[in-house]
């Protein structure tokens, strides 16, 4: 989100029908225009002028040019003369994933690996794998180099976003599996970095026959941490299970971008 501050320094009240326009350069995914006050600025006023950009997945420096544009059409800068462009340049780098660290452990369950094979919902909607990142009925994928709420980036995470109401939910429930002596379930919860005043519940849930427990529920707040996970599942060996991971939005949060960080069974 691109942010400029500027001042009418002319005669002309600046009202609903005026608006910001891309004028050249790198476009980053921003409108051709949008309008810049619902009401309207008054000579010598001054308005924040937002827009909302992506950056390119190509590393390199990138710079767009805008103006605003007028009721009658006319287009305008900044400058003496009104004839130059307000800016906005950026630098697009490759991320460099932190590296996982070295484990001991024999992998047997990969929730990743098996999140094509499980049936995911949010509660009254049946959700496919693999979906656009803002769809708002809920998101169940998995997520390459995304940089998380701490601030570094991770290889290889299972995205679990809830449907985009109040107290929205998603949940995976996956193939059947056969407990073994000395399994863990382990993964690190948390956001990606943008993640604003969300506040997520998670839970990792498991159904044997018609009986549905949950093993372990966490509440996490974007507050630049994640949390790390080791379930001990010793109590379950010999039980055949079907794991479910659950994510529940805590009222109505400004993002849904929970994550969990290579989600596994392991010995």
């Amino acid at each position: 989100m691109k942010t400029w501050r500027l001042r009418n320094n002319g005669s002309c009240t600046w009202t609903t029908g005026y608006t910001l326009v891309f004028y050249n350069g790198d476009a980053m995914s921003g409108p051709a225009s949008s309008p810049i006050t619902s009401g309207s600025i008054a000579p010598g006023s001054t308005v924040d002028i937002s827009v909302s950009l992506i950056a390119p997945t190509t590393p390199g420096t990138y710079k767009g040019n805008w103006r605003l544009r007028n009721s009658g059409g006319a287009q305008f800068g900044i400058g003496t003369n009104a004839d130059q462009s307000f800016w906005v340049q950026i630098k697009s780098v490759t991320p460099t994933p932190t590296p996982s660290p070295t484990s001991s452990y024999t992998l047997s369950y990969d929730f990743i690996a098996r999140g094509p094979d499980a049936s995911w919902t949010n509660g009254t909607t049946s959700l496919p794998w693999g979906d656009p990142g803002n769809d708002s009925l809920g998101v169940a994928g998995n997520v390459a180099n995304a940089k998380m709420e701490d601030g570094k980036t991770y290889g290889s995470q299972l995205a679990t976003y809830p449907q985009h109401i109040t107290d929205g939910m998603i949940l995976g429930r996956y193939p059947s599996y056969t407990i073994q002596a000395n399994d863990h379930l382990r993964t690190r919860i948390g956001f990606r970095y943008d993640c604003g005043t969300s506040k997520i519940k998670y839970q990792i849930r498991y159904i044997e026959g018609a009986t549905e427990v949950t093993i372990g529920e966490w509440v996490e707040n974007c507050d630049g941490n994640l949390t790390s996970l080791d379930v001990n599942l010793s109590a379950l060996v010999g039980h055949t299970v079907q794991f479910e991971l659950v994510a529940i939005a805590v009222g109505n949060p400004d993002a849904y971008t929970s994550l969990w960080v290579t989600p596994k069974i392991e010995r």
